[in-house]
């Protein structure tokens, strides 16, 4: 269907040892395959609590190293409260990316890759409550052109000739942005379209591609 897709992996490691087992389980199960978004851990299993910072921040640069020498794009899960109570968080951010899940606010409390901002969202033809995920990130265009996932360099499809990106600001809007580079403001949609938006919101450290 043409859908960007990554792997999604929960952990219930207790050990270095036990993290790099399951990594090796995860790639065995990805074998042979394209992900235009990163290989996730999830670490926030009830079981870990029993463990202190260090161990669950060791499990986790366990895990992502070996996605990592693997030839994937790591990225780790947990919500603000783990983030910053059982985790050390400084020794993660800025190493691997992370997704943060925080929900109810207006934009996240801390720099992430993705944002899950919600866990009551509505699709067309989904039953029940779905995550919503904001992405700051061209993971597809990232992982493609430095042959990750399962894609070698040369099969990147996208052309970074035809557009820059931007990082959005604090106040800006769609029509502001295309006003300002596209030379009208009601050349928006075409931004909307390159970015595959469904609506006209943008939020402030968001990447987008513009339109040479």
């Amino acid at each position: 269907m043409g859908i960007p897709i990554g792997s999604y992996h929960y952990s219930y490691a207790d050990s270095t040892d036990d993290a790099k087992r399951e990594a090796e389980f995860c790639l065995e199960n990805i074998k042979g395959m394209q992900f235009e978004y990163p290989i996730v851990m999830d670490i926030e299993d009830r079981t870990m609590l029993s463990l202190n910072n260090r161990q669950r921040t060791d499990i986790v640069k366990a895990f992502c190293s070996e996605i990592e020498n693997a030839g994937y794009y790591a990225m780790f899960y947990c919500s603000l409260n783990w983030l910053n109570n059982y985790l050390f968080k400084d020794e993660l951010i800025g190493k691997y990316d992370l997704w943060l899940a925080q929900w109810s606010v207006g934009s996240p409390s801390v720099s992430c890759g993705i944002w899950q901002k919600s866990d009551k969202g509505v699709i067309s033809g989904i039953s029940g409550n779905v995550d919503l995920d904001i992405a700051y990130k061209d993971y597809p265009s990232i992982i493609k052109s430095k042959g990750l996932n399962g894609f070698s360099k040369s099969s990147s499809s996208s052309s970074n000739s035809s557009y820059f990106t931007y990082i959005v600001k604090k106040g800006d809007t769609l029509w502001a942005i295309a006003q300002r580079y596209l030379g009208s403001g009601s050349k928006y949609k075409e931004i909307k379209s390159l970015n595959g938006l469904s609506s006209d919101t943008i939020y402030p450290n968001q990447t987008l591609k513009i339109p040479k």
